[in-house]
Parts: structure tokens; sequence; C-alpha cells
């Protein structure tokens, strides 16, 4: 798909007379000529608008105007030379109440802070808050009751930046006055998963609270947020391009009590200062805007753009996946049964590098120092680096066992912005390196690996997302089932197909069979639990142990590729102990997943539910997407808002187990460097039989697709002897949108909403694709 660029040129001429004509002829035709003018006008800003709600970017012609597009209904950014802008405006919301059970407290509660508190018919303690209804909204997690809302941008700067300046103009707020408006700040015990209700200085609506204890309790959020409408952090490095966060808190008042004032409107100028030049890197010297451009044109690595949200409506088109470097670090032990996995990953285009790190595998400090001088080496940075090893034999960079305060962690070891461990931790968990673990023991387990890898990745690219399902599992109480719920809800935004267990309800061996059935011949394409768990189980109902997935009487040949896992569980990616269970799903011959992503140390409910619901608002149907991408960004995003020590270990304990650079939805090997290259073993065990199908933007000898801007119906034209096979709709976002694998003609388009959409039809093995416009 190209960018659209729109430009509207006005010609002027003077009125003459038509000789020949007479007058009433002349008045005639000019006042059609008019109404000629006005409808073309009005049609060119019909379209211009149109296109503007598909979420294009109007790049203009002069270079004096800005980059200007929608992000959601509250924000309109303005992308200048040295300057974003942001305009404002508040979405819809609602006063609503939470009820917080005096079971889930632990200690008493003060006698100031009872006078102020209210209660339900249950003797539950009820608190007001403002419900913003807008997805696109983050919550603040275990720093206070309830959890407030607020929004977040991530923005690409130029890496001359060091330094931003953000002035506020144009401010609007409102008065609102909650029916129960104390909110005590919530702590959540880092150790124990109960809250305590603490008195900081909040309001009633009677009645002001003297006291001089910190606004929310938490020293790092009262730096950040105090009486400020915004924040902004340092720039960070995020995978080779550069950064900031930049929050909104519609709620004043310390953020935690609207009482006095919400902000409705406002315009937030970031400027950036140009601190150093260089001119032997043209790149250094870049414009703001000039950088977007050049990313819009596709003439840099597009993938870091996928990161900052307020982009997610920029289309492009990459004539080519970015693969780069690809470090593989372990010991001489896994030499040869790594040979296919490197042979593979160079067929299909990335250059390997293999080292062996015997002599720094207990080292952590060494091991990363190591890492460091390779990424500053620009022939030899790795773009990904896969451990191959457990973690006995090749340390964890930072951390301990089992200590949820300081959780064992591979992330530092993709962080190397700054020189040591302990400083990177301080002040930096964006990675600059995707970085992923084998926990293996033995060659066989690398061997199962590789195999699955392979499998998954080739048999990805050839399976429509109608045929791959997305099962969830909850555990045995009500608030697992609302991760579920809350998850459920950005995936679905994919157009993907999902299957849910509530755990209160579920039985005990539904796990089991969906990840051991096809069913419709759909195949599990992640697998999503959030509940009780263990070293070597899933908790209730379902008590599945390491063993389960090891067992060979229940291995299943007939999936065409294992799922990704993502595991919400305490303690179920544990390093300290061999045979956990992330070990036990990627390990395994050809069952379990094909990655594991899980905490290393014990988990909890709200960071667990915010960090994951940020991780799956980055899920979409795309094709140069690694799952490293997908856990990185999510991770990245959920960090880089609202800094706590909280956020800080949440990031820190959940790891991935599994090749970082495997496509969530595929790799042709056609498409490789050599191009030959086959998993013939694996291939050939699989019910995947499909031809490699030829693509085409067009083919007017056999179909035809009118009308191509429509309202209702759509008809597909086709010569004799051409049977269509399958109809696809997708929007410009890459989603799914309709599915048809009959011989039809005339294909329904009445429930679809104004837009740009994709037509990709399948016929005689070859693919025909026509983009259509629906507007009513």
């Amino acid at each position: 798909m190209n960018i659209i660029f729109f430009e509207l040129i006005i010609v002027h001429k003077e009125q003459t007379s038509v000789r020949g004509l007479p007058n009433k002829y002349f008045n005639k035709f000019s006042g059609n000529l008019r109404l000629i003018k006005f409808a073309s006008k009005l049609v060119t800003l019909l379209l211009i608008l149109l296109f503007s709600q598909v979420g294009y970017a109007k790049v203009p012609p002069s270079p004096n105007l800005p980059i200007k597009f929608k992000i959601g209904k509250d924000i309109t950014l303005s992308i200048y030379d040295y300057k974003y802008v942001i305009d404002y405006e508040l979405p819809k919301y609602r006063i609503a109440e939470v009820a917080v059970s005096k079971s889930n407290l632990t200690g008493t509660i003060n006698p100031t802070i009872q006078n102020f508190l209210k209660t339900n018919l249950k003797g539950d303690y009820v608190f007001s808050t403002l419900e913003i209804d807008d997805d696109n909204y983050n919550r603040l997690d275990s720093v206070g009751y309830p959890e407030f809302q607020y929004r977040q941008l991530e923005l690409i700067i130029p890496d001359w930046v060091n330094k931003t300046q953000v002035e506020v103009s144009n401010v609007r707020t409102r008065q609102v006055n909650l029916h129960k408006p104390y909110m005590p700040s919530m702590h959540i015990s880092p150790s124990e998963n109960i809250y305590s209700l603490e008195l900081g200085e909040f309001y009633s609506s009677n009645s002001t609270l003297n006291t001089n204890t910190n606004i929310i309790l938490n020293p790092d959020l009262s730096k950040q947020m105090y009486c400020k409408w915004y924040n902004i952090s340092e720039p960070y490095g995020f995978v080779g391009s550069k950064g900031i966060s930049f929050c909104i808190y519609p709620m004043n008042q310390t953020i935690y009590n609207p009482i006095n004032e919400i902000l409705v409107r406002a315009t937030f100028t970031i400027r950036m200062e140009k601190t150093r030049t260089s001119s032997g890197n043209p790149r250094i010297n870049m414009s703001l805007k000039e950088m977007i451009r050049q990313y819009l044109e596709g003439k840099h690595y597009q993938g870091i753009m996928d990161y900052y949200d307020s982009f997610r409506g920029l289309y492009w088109e990459r004539k080519e996946a970015d693969k780069g470097n690809y470090a593989i670090l372990t010991l001489p032990k896994y030499f040869e049964s790594l040979k296919e996995f490197i042979a593979y990953k160079k067929s299909i285009g990335y250059n390997v590098h293999f080292y062996d790190i015997t002599e720094y595998a207990n080292d952590a400090w060494r091991l990363r120092d190591i890492i460091r001088a390779l990424y500053k080496w620009n022939e030899y940075r790795p773009r990904f680096i896969l451990i191959v090893g457990n973690p006995n034999e090749i340390t964890y960079s930072a951390g301990t066992p089992q200590s949820t305060d300081d959780p064992p962690t591979d992330l530092y070891y993709s962080c190397v912005e700054f020189p040591t461990i302990a400083e990177e931790r301080r002040r930096n968990l964006n990675p600059d390196i995707y970085v992923g673990r084998w926990n293996v023991s033995n060659e066989e387990e690398v061997k199962n690996i590789t195999k699955k890898t392979i499998k998954t990745e080739n048999a990805l690219y050839y399976t429509n997302n109608t045929n791959r399902e997305v099962i969830m599992f909850s555990g045995n109480e009500k608030y697992f089932w609302g991760d579920i719920e809350r998850i459920n809800k950005q995936i679905n935004k994919v157009w993907l197909p999902t299957v849910t267990y509530d755990g209160r309800n579920a039985k005990p061996e539904d796990m089991i069979n969906e990840l051991n059935t096809v069913i419709d011949d759909k195949t599990p394409f992640m697998l999503i639990y959030s509940g009780h768990g263990n070293y070597n189980i899933i908790g209730k109902p379902y008590n599945l142990t390491y063993y389960d997935f090891t067992d060979t009487t229940i291995r299943n040949s007939h999936f065409k590729y294992q799922p990704f896992v993502f595991a919400m569980a305490c303690l179920t990616n544990d390093y300290s102990e061999i045979d956990n269970m992330g070990r036990g799903f990627t390990s395994i011959s050809m069952e379990g997943g094909v990655t594991f992503f899980g905490s290393t140390v014990n988990s909890y409910i709200n960071p667990d539910r915010a960090s994951f619901i940020q991780i799956f608002k980055k899920l979409r149907t795309k094709a140069n997407y690694h799952i490293a991408d997908l856990t990185a960004w999510g991770m990245g995003s959920y960090y880089s808002g609202v800094k706590t020590r909280t956020r800080r270990r949440q990031v820190e304990k959940y790891n991935l187990i599994g090749d970082p650079s495997l496509r969530i939805y595929g790799v042709a090997l056609k498409d490789g460097n050599v191009g030959s290259y086959a998993p013939k073993p694996y291939m050939d065990t699989t019910s995947l039989q499909e031809p490699q199908y030829v693509y085409k933007e067009s083919d007017e000898a056999f179909i035809e697709v009118s009308p191509t801007i429509a309202k209702d119906i759509i008809t597909i034209s086709a010569t004799s002897g051409t049977k269509i096979q399958s109809i696809l709709i997708k929007d410009i976002m890459g989603r799914d949108i309709k599915y048809f694998d009959t011989d039809i003609h005339n294909i329904n388009v009445s429930d679809l909403h104004n837009g740009v959409y994709i037509l990709t039809i399948r016929y005689n093995n070859r693919i025909y694709t026509e983009k259509i416009i629906i507007n009513r």
C-alpha cells in the first residue's frame, strides 16, 4: 500500500464571454460550472475526510507544514522540525464506584481514615472514581485505589536530542464532585498479595485532611506526578531507535482526587534541544519531521515504530523483512545439535554468529561486557541474542532465585546503554537487543526446540487467521477470569478466533484436551493462562504438572504448529528449578509450546493484569512481527509511562523462553537467501501440503472486482475455468474482517464501516489483491 499525498490546486482565470451563445445559455452554463466546481470541491473534501478516518498520515508537500494525524478519540499529533504539538481533548467519562472487601486488607485502619471511609450494605469499603470510556487509556496499578486512568504516548526522537521541554497552553478544566470522594492510597506488599490502606493528603467533600505525609506514599510517584497534568520521561533507547514517553493525567490534584477539577482540553508542545551535531552521520543532524518522513517512506527499519503507540495509525509497506545479525551464546556441548537451527536461520536471511562463552558462563557482568562490546561493533551488532543453556550452566544477568524483590532475569543482557548492570537496572529497562533463552540440559532438547521452531514458523505463513485459535484459561478465582476477559477484549480487535475457559466452571482435563486435539481444523496459536501456579504445576482446576507435558503417550502429530504460551502465574518460569513449566513446555519433542513467557518468581494480580494488557495491545496481524517484539514492546510500554519499583520488578521477572526472532505470523522458506532450504523431516510429517502461492497485485485476464467504491455488494467476475478458492477482506491495519472459503461471486459488505479495505482472492492456487473503499 502506498502512502497517499493530497494536494489541492486552485487556478483562477478571469471570466470571458462565450462568442455566439445567447446570454441565457451562458448564464445556465455558468451556473452549471459553479455547481460542478462546488461538487468537485465537496468530493475532494469528502475523500480527504474519508482517508483521514482510516489511519493515513497525510504528509504535506510544503516543508513549512507539519505532519499531522489523529490518534484515537482524544489526541491530534502535529510533527514539526524540532517539536511535537499534542492537542488533547478528554473523551466521555462517568462516575463509578469501586468496592474493596475488608477481608482483603491487612492491619488495622486508623481512626482518622475510618471517619472518612464509606461502606456499602455488605460492609465493604466503597470509593468513587472517574471511568474514561476509551480503551487507549492505561491504569495506574499497585499504587492507589481505585486504579486511575491515564493516556500514554511513546514518541520517536532524533539521535541528537538529549533534553526536552514541555509547554502547556489552551488549558480548560471542569469541576467534578464525586459521590464518595475520599480515596486513600493502596499499597501491595512486595512479598504478599494483600492490600493495606494508607492515609495521604487527600480530600473529602466537607473538609480537608491536613497531614504532612506524601501524596501517594510512594517517593517515585510523588516526584513524577505531584500537581501536574503530564509527565515526560528522559530520552531512552529501544532496539536501535530513541524515544520519550509522554503521559497525560486528566485527573488533577495529585491524580487521586479530582474533587476540584479535571483536565478537559489542553495543548502540549514538546520542544527538543539540539545538544550535539556531527557531520559524519547525516542521521544525527536530521530534523524530527524528516526522520518521520523517512520512516514512512520505508527507508529505515520499521519494526521500532510499532512500539510507539503514537504511530499506530501510520501505514507503510515493507518490501523486505528486516533481519540483521543473530548471535547465539552457548557451550561446546550444544555445538553439534545447533547446526540445523543455524543453517535454517541463515537460509531465511539472518547473519548468524556463534560464540563459545564457556569462560564467562557463570559471570553475568563479564558476559554482559562481551554482549556490550558486540553491540558497539557495527559489523557484528546483534539484533537478536539466543542463550542456549539452562541457568545453572549460563547464569542470568541479575537477581536472586525465588526473591520477589530481586527476581532472576535475562533482561540486562539486552540493555547495554550504560557501562554496568547496576546502573542499567537503576536507569533503563528498555532493551537495545532482543534476548531469548533455550532452557535446555541436553542435545536432544535442543533438537526438539529446533524442530518445533522451524515447523511453526513455516506453517504459520500459510495458515489463515480463521484456522488459528487463541485459547485462554483462567484459574478458579473470579479475578483470574477478569484478566482473561480484559485480554480477550484486546485480542478480539485483531479478529483472531478465541476459546475461553472460566476456571470456576472448567474441568481439569480441558487444558490438556485443547493442547492435544484439533477441532474444526483449528490449531492453538497462543495459550494464555491466568491463575495459580508453581515451578512445576499449572494450578486449579487443571492441576497439570511438568511431567504431563513430557509424557509421550499424549503427544499428537496432527498440529501444524505449536502455540506461543503466556503464563500469568507464580514461578512457572522459575530459573532455580531445572524442571520448571517453561522448560517443560518448550523442550519436549513435538508438544507443549514453541515459546514460553512466564515469571521466575511470585506474580501479583494488578501488575500482571496491567502489563499483559499492554502486551496484547501490541498484537496485530503483521508479517514481520517477532515474538520478542510483542513481549518487549508491551513490557516497555507498561514500564515507561509510570516508573515504580513494582513495575521494575514486573519487567524483570517475566522472561522469554524460545527464539526471540520467531515470527508470530510465520516466514516463508522460499523468501530466504538460500531459498532451497526446507526441513523435510518435519514438513513431511505434518498435514500441511499447500502449494507455494504466487502473490500478484493484479491479473486482469482472470479476475475482476466491481465496484471498487461500494456500499453494499461487491461482485467478483472470473473467466471460464477460474475457480475461486477463498476470499479474505482485511482492514488497513492488516486485521482479518471477513473470510469465505466457497466459490461465491457476490459479497455483502453492508456491515462494514466506511473505510479502505484489502480484498484478497485465492484462485487456481494463485493470489489476486484489490483495494476497495466502503463509502455510504
